[in-house]
């Protein structure tokens, strides 16, 4: 997986979450991320490695995290929200090939994560677990082990991840520019994929819904494997996972420079 340090969710940064461009269902607490280079890949679970006298804590599901779904991106470019969009579309098991002349007249969008939970382990129960005692054991005999405890590899491990089986866009066009969404490309898209609905929220909003929920943020912290046992760096900030290139911050702009798209049905 390669990383994009651009700033979509502002909102998620602002609360201390880093973001998945590519979400999916197989991100979980306590699965290793390591930094190579200027990429960040998710060696899974440290439990797979790392034998403790602890038991292995379990995530606690906090329910539905209002705070989050509650708010949307900022308007951004159409640019960066469309491969923002392949990305969760490829998530939720479909693609839409014809993504950009379904937004061929949209200059910016938001995007808003619907039904978010939250799924936790306590920095503390995480500390607990990576203490050494005479009967903790680190698999270093593992190829990877002996990769990840590289003085020059940054070590990340998961505590929270936050989820979502909807999306809902707002779509926005130049003032002075007329023409609409093309709601039939986006809709025809789900047809093959009998897990994913799709909704016309009104003339400027659409929103998807799949079966499953998605990871798309997490936090994590930086940690080291010393002689002495483990060590905690600090929180991990900038960790993108995602797919593809790198990408353009975009810049902020005032909302009342664009208006909602009036969205046509075409089919």
């Amino acid at each position: 997986m390669a990383i994009c340090k651009e700033k979509l969710v502002n909102y998620l940064e602002g609360i201390g979450y880093n973001l998945v461009r590519l979400p999916r269902t197989n991100i979980q607490n306590l699965d290793i991320i390591i930094k190579n280079e200027n990429s960040y890949e998710n060696l899974g679970s440290l439990s797979r490695v790392w034998s403790s006298s602890q038991t292995v804590p379990q995530p606690k599901t906090d329910g539905t995290a209002a705070n989050i779904q509650q708010k949307q991106t900022s308007l951004i470019d159409v640019s960066v929200g469309l491969k923002a969009l392949e990305g969760i579309f490829s998530g939720m098991g479909f693609a839409v090939p014809e993504l950009n002349l379904a937004f061929s007249n949209v200059k910016k969008m938001t995007i808003k994560f619907n039904n978010v939970t939250v799924s936790t382990i306590a920095p503390f129960e995480i500390g607990a677990y990576l203490k050494s005692t005479d009967s903790s054991k680190l698999d270093v005999d593992n190829p990877f082990v002996k990769y990840f405890l590289d003085d020059e590899c940054p070590i990340y491990i998961i505590s929270e991840i936050i989820k979502s089986n909807s999306i809902t866009i707002d779509a926005y066009l130049d003032s002075k520019t007329s023409g609409s969404l093309d709601i039939g490309i986006l809709q025809n898209a789900i047809k093959s994929s009998p897990k994913v609905s799709f909704e016309k929220e009104s003339d400027s909003s659409i929103t998807y819904e799949g079966n499953e929920q998605l990871v798309f943020g997490f936090k994590c912290y930086q940690i080291g494997y010393f002689e002495s046992g483990w060590g905690i760096e600090g929180m991990g900030d900038g960790v993108f996972l995602s797919i593809g290139s790198h990408s353009a911050v975009p810049k902020t702009v005032k909302l009342e420079e664009f208006r909602k798209v009036d969205i046509k049905d075409k089919m």
